[in-house]
C-alpha cells in the first residue's frame, strides 16, 4: 500500500508539472501571436533625427500628431469620434503594460502599420541589419506584423462618417506622409523630404 501511494504521488507531481509547463508554453505562444500597440513614443525613440529624415519631429507637429486636439470637447467623450482621433482605440486591450489614453491620442504610427510590439524587436528593426540586407529586413518587419498603408488604410477614417468630412485627394496627402526606411536615404540622411 505504501508503495502504491508513494508511486501515486511521484506520479500526481509529474503530471503537474507536465502540465504547468504546457500552461506556461501556451501562455508564451498566445504572448507571442497577440501583438500589442506601443504608442508613438518608443517608435520615436529610434525613428527620429536626421537618419530618419526627422520623421518623428515631422510627425509631432502634422495634423496627424494633433488629431485629439482639433476634437470639439463633445467630440472627446464620443467612441465613433475617437475611433479615428486616437491610436487602437476600438483595440484598447491591445494597449501594451501601462499605456493611458493620454498617450494613445492622435493618429500615431501604428494607426497606419499596426500594433508595434512585435516588429519593434531588436532583431526586427536594427539599423545595422537593415543595412547589410534590407531586403530581408523588410521581410522580418512584414511577418512580425508591420502593415504598409494604403489607400483604404486612409478611407477608414477619411470618409462620409465623419462630420467635417471634405473628399481626400488621396495622392496628395501620401505623398506628404511618405517616410522611407533608412535603406532608401543615403549617406547623409537625406530623404526625399516631407
Amino acid at each position: 500500500m505504501f508503495m502504491f501511494n508513494k508511486h501515486c504521488s511521484w506520479l500526481l507531481l509529474l503530471l503537474t508539472v507536465l502540465l504547468g509547463s504546457q500552461m506556461v508554453a501556451q501562455a508564451a505562444e498566445e504572448s507571442i501571436e497577440a501583438p500589442q500597440y506601443v504608442g508613438a513614443k518608443r517608435c520615436g525613440v529610434c525613428h527620429k533625427g536626421k537618419e530618419y529624415n526627422f520623421l518623428y519631429e515631422r510627425w509631432g507637429i502634422s495634423a496627424h500628431a494633433n488629431a485629439y486636439d482639433i476634437l470639439p470637447e463633445e467630440g472627446r467623450l464620443l467612441a465613433k469620434c475617437l475611433g479615428c482621433h486616437t491610436t487602437g482605440y476600438w483595440e484598447r486591450d491591445k494597449w501594451y503594460g501601462r499605456l493611458t489614453p493620454a498617450e494613445m491620442r492622435g493618429v500615431q504610427c501604428e494607426a497606419c502599420h499596426g500594433p508595434g510590439s512585435l516588429y519593434r524587436k531588436p532583431l526586427v528593426m536594427n539599423r545595422k541589419l537593415q543595412r547589410q540586407n534590407p531586403k530581408q529586413q523588410r521581410q522580418k518587419k512584414l511577418l512580425a506584423g508591420l502593415a504598409t498603408p494604403t489607400k483604404e488604410t486612409c478611407l477608414k477614417c477619411h470618409n462620409e462618417k465623419c462630420p467635417n468630412y471634405k473628399p481626400l485627394k488621396i495622392n496628395k496627402p501620401l505623398v506628404e506622409i511618405v517616410h522611407p526606411e533608412p535603406h532608401f536615404l543615403d549617406r547623409y540622411g537625406q530623404g526625399p523630404g516631407p
